[in-house]
Formats: C-alpha cells, sequence, structure tokens
C-alpha cells in the first residue's frame, strides 16, 4: 500500500465563479494535501465555500488560479472519462433513477471502464459484488432503489461510488438527510472503506461533531476563506475550531468536544458522585443557569454540605440527595430546584 502518499494536492487555488456580474471569488490561496487512506473532512461556516471548493476539486468547477493535481495529473488536461477513472462524486441530493434496482445503480459505477455498449466483464461484476458487501446492502439487491429508505438510498450512492474504483471519493454533505443513528453508521461506514480500501475519502460537512470525532485530517475554512488543514485534535487544542465557530455564549468546549451554550448562571452548587451520573447532572443544571462550581468523583457517602448536591449509588440505581430531599431522578431534582429557587 501506499498509504501516506499524497494522492491529491491543490497548488494555489483560488476558487470561485468568472463571467459576467455575478463572477466573483470565494476562496484564494489555497494549497492543500490528501494522502491515500485518509478520511478527511471539509467543514466550515455556512457560505464560507465548501461546495465551492470541493466542485473545484472534482473538476465541475474550473480554479480561477492554480493547479488541482490527482495521481500526479492536472486534471484541467483531463477528459471527463479519465477523471471519472481517478474521482468518484456523491452529490446532496439523492436522485429518482426510475425504476432501476440497488444493483443496477451500483452496476453504473463501472462506467468509465465499460465502454459504449457497458458491458460487463466478469472483474467488473467482482467489484460490484464486493461494494454491495462492504455497504451491507447484498440482501436489498434486487429491490427498487425509489422505494428504500434515504440511509438505503444514501449507501447505495456510496456503493456505487465505490464501484467506480477511484482512488478519491468526495461527498457533499452525505448525511443531510440522515437521522443521528444513521449518521453515525454512515461516518463507520467510511472510515472502514478509508482504511481497508485505502481510499482518500473528502467529506464536506457541516456536521462538525463527525468531523471531530471520526476524522484523520480536517480542512477548516476560516472566516477570511483561508483553509487551515491539521488533525482535528490538533486544532481543537489550539483554538482553531473555536475562532471559526464560536458565536456570543455558543462556543466550542475543547474539554469535551463538543459545542455548548454559555449561560448567564444565576445559581452555582457542588456535586459530588459517580462519574457518569455526575456528568449528565451537570448537563441538565447547566440548562437551568446552575454553574458546578466545583465535583468530586467518589462514591458520594456521608454528610451533605448545604448548597451540594450529592449522588448515591445504590448498586441498581442512583439517588440525588439537595436540600435535605432526595430524588429518583435528576428530571425531579431539576423541578425540585426550578420551583423552590425561583430559576
Amino acid at each position: 500500500m501506499n498509504r501516506g502518499k499524497a494522492v491529491i494536492s491543490l497548488e494555489n487555488i483560488t476558487t470561485g465563479y468568472s463571467g459576467g456580474k455575478y463572477g466573483r471569488t470565494v476562496s484564494e490561496n489555497i494549497n492543500l494535501e490528501a494522502e491515500r487512506g485518509r478520511l478527511i473532512f471539509l467543514t466550515g461556516p455556512n457560505g464560507s465555500g465548501k461546495t465551492t471548493l470541493l466542485k473545484t476539486i472534482t473538476g465541475d468547477l474550473k480554479a480561477l488560479k492554480g493547479k488541482v493535481t490527482v495521481s500526479g495529473s492536472d486534471i484541467s488536461s483531463l477528459k471527463v472519462n479519465e477523471l471519472s477513472r481517478l474521482i468518484s462524486v456523491v452529490l446532496t441530493s439523492i436522485p429518482d433513477p426510475g425504476y432501476l434496482t440497488v444493483e443496477e445503480i451500483v452496476s453504473l459505477g463501472r462506467s468509465p471502464y465499460t465502454g459504449i455498449r457497458n458491458t460487463l466483464s466478469e472483474t467488473d461484476r467482482d467489484i460490484i459484488n464486493k461494494s454491495l458487501e462492504m455497504l451491507t446492502l447484498n440482501h436489498i439487491r434486487g429491490r427498487l432503489f425509489r422505494c428504500l429508505s434515504d440511509g438505503e438510498k444514501q449507501k447505495t450512492m456510496i456503493a456505487r461510488a465505490l464501484s467506480q474504483d477511484t482512488e478519491i471519493i468526495c461527498m457533499d454533505e452525505p448525511s443531510s438527510h440522515l437521522d443521528f443513528p444513521s449518521r453515525i453508521e454512515l461516518v463507520s461506514f467510511l472510515r472502514t472503506i478509508s482504511e481497508k480500501e485505502n481510499k482518500t475519502i473528502i467529506v464536506s460537512t457541516h456536521d462538525l461533531n463527525s468531523a471531530v470525532s471520526s476524522g484523520d485530517i480536517m480542512w477548516l475554512i476560516e472566516k477570511t476563506g483561508t483553509v487551515i488543514s491539521g488533525a482535528p485534535e490538533d486544532l481543537a487544542l489550539s483554538g482553531k475550531i473555536g475562532q471559526v465557530f464560536d458565536r456570543e455564549k455558543f462556543r466550542f468546549s475543547t474539554e469535551t468536544g463538543e459545542f455548548i451554550t454559555e449561560r448567564d448562571f444565576s445559581y452555582s452548587v457542588m456535586v459530588s458522585g459517580d462519574p457518569l451520573p455526575l456528568f449528565w447532572t451537570e448537563r441538565g443544571l447547566r440548562k437551568l443557569g446552575i454553574k458546578v462550581k466545583s465535583r468530586t468523583v467518589n462514591s458520594a457517602s456521608g454528610e451533605v454540605k448545604p448548597g451540594e448536591i450529592v449522588i448515591e449509588n445504590n448498586g441498581e440505581s442512583f439517588t440525588w440527595i439537595f436540600d435535605n430531599q432526595k430524588f429518583r431522578n435528576i428530571r425531579s431534582l431539576l423541578i425540585y430546584i426550578k420551583e423552590n429557587f425561583l430559576l
């Protein structure tokens, strides 16, 4: 494997739209490299130019300046059929292909190789079968595409891109139609494909949580249009993610790797107990504008101090003790605090 070797590079790229009064520059001086076998998330604020950059990478939009190179070839010099053997694309919108089955959709990925007659060879069929298997679609390969769920449709389109057998797969908001569990499943499939098939996968997304938790590399578009490349962990630790996405009273937490809402805290408490219920108790208290001024991770036994919430572990359940009252769950605790402390 050539894992670690750059398969695509962007040299001094300027993205945008040319011609007439509607021509404009979106981003300038972009210099990036993508290595084989990497899952890369392209993200940034709304209107920052994610889709424009992705279209420039795939050749759907010509760069205003600079050069995009794939496997040593300038994409501007490649014919459509040549480029389609190097880069496959999965778009946000899910098409209606009429009465084609899942297997027939996936078979379309072999079009760059089958010629005008579109005759599938034994090798083509092996690749199609492997793509269906990797995306766990074998059991529905004969079903009509239009009758599938959104998640199944998206998996089918990824299988089609995989059967195209390109070194690079580009995706524009592939999880936009999916519920949360399906998004997690999708990202898991993408990691498997990048690792096992040594594919470079570039995903344009608003789903920053997936980008941070699952990406090898993040291409982060700043408010100035500059694109920063780095591991999500490094960009989080350096504060770059926060600089791009933080809003008033809404910020990216380097402690949790999630976005949190800053509240004007009207009350503060001490909390002690086991780590798991302590974590969720603190999250609930923040919704009420209550700050946890100190936390103690222990078995929460002994005397309860004034203004302290103690979480007792009863073996099979937890009990919350506060203000000389006992509560069986976080909800009843929060209701009591809200009603008795006028929050």
